[in-house]
C-alpha cells in the first residue's frame, strides 16, 4: 500500500491543493541576539542618549522561545504601544532571519495593506506592524477586507506572519471575525505584551 505522502504527492500534479510549506525558524543564542537588536534600535532611536534597553522578562522571553524554534509558526503580538513590537517585529527580526537562514521577511505598515494587498500575497514571510489600523480597501466600489485574505493564504500555503497590533484579541475578532481568529490562533504563537510604554 502507498504512503498517504506518495498518494499525495501523485494528486498535486492535477487539482490537488499543494501542502503547506511551512518557514522554520532556529536562530541560535537567541536571547543574546534580541537584546543586542534592542540594544542598537534604542541607541538608534534616542540619538545615542540611551545605549541599554530595558528588557521586560515577561514580553521578550516569549519572542526568545519563538526565535530559537518557531515550530513552523508565525507571531503575533498584541498590546499597548510603546512595548517593543514593532522594533522586534519590523526592524530586529528581519535582520535576525536574513543573518541566520538568508531568507527576506517583507515588511509592510498595515495602513499600505490595502494598497500593497496583491503584491504581499506573494509573501512567502510576512511582517505586518500595527494590524487593526488599516481601513476596508475600496477599489473601485469593490470593497475587501485584505487581512483576513492574507491570513487564510498563510495558512493554506504554510507563510510565515510576523504580525504586531495595538489590539487585544476580542477587538482582533469583531474586526475580522472569529474564521481569521481562529486561523490566526492555528499558525501563529500569540503573545500578549504588557507593561507601560517604555518611550518614557
Amino acid at each position: 500500500m502507498e504512503s498517504v505522502g506518495k498518494i499525495i504527492k501523485n494528486l498535486q500534479d492535477g487539482n490537488y491543493p499543494s501542502m503547506p510549506n511551512m518557514v522554520r525558524i532556529k536562530i541560535p543564542d537567541a536571547e543574546r541576539r534580541l537584546r543586542g537588536g534592542l540594544d542598537f534600535m534604542v541607541a538608534r532611536f534616542s540619538g545615542g542618549r540611551i545605549t541599554k534597553a530595558i528588557w521586560s522578562e515577561s514580553n521578550y522571553r516569549p519572542i526568545v522561545d519563538w526565535m530559537a524554534d518557531n515550530e513552523g509558526k508565525g507571531l503575533l503580538m498584541t498590546g499597548s504601544c510603546g512595548l517593543g513590537k514593532s522594533l522586534i517585529g519590523i526592524r530586529i527580526l528581519p535582520c535576525l532571519i536574513n543573518q541566520v537562514h538568508h531568507k527576506i521577511l517583507n515588511c509592510c505598515d498595515a495602513k499600505d495593506m490595502n494598497y500593497k494587498a496583491d503584491e504581499l500575497l506573494n509573501y512567502h514571510l510576512l511582517s505586518l506592524d500595527d494590524v487593526g489600523n488599516e481601513g476596508m480597501a475600496n477599489n473601485y466600489g469593490n470593497k475587501r477586507m485584505v487581512f483576513p485574505e492574507l491570513v487564510d493564504e498563510a495558512e493554506k500555503k504554510g507563510r510565515l506572519l510576523v504580525i504586531s497590533t495595538n489590539l487585544n484579541i476580542p477587538e482582533l475578532q469583531q474586526k475580522y471575525g472569529d474564521r481569521t481568529i481562529d486561523r490566526l490562533r492555528a499558525i501563529t504563537k500569540f503573545v500578549p505584551f504588557t507593561g507601560k510604554s517604555l518611550r518614557g
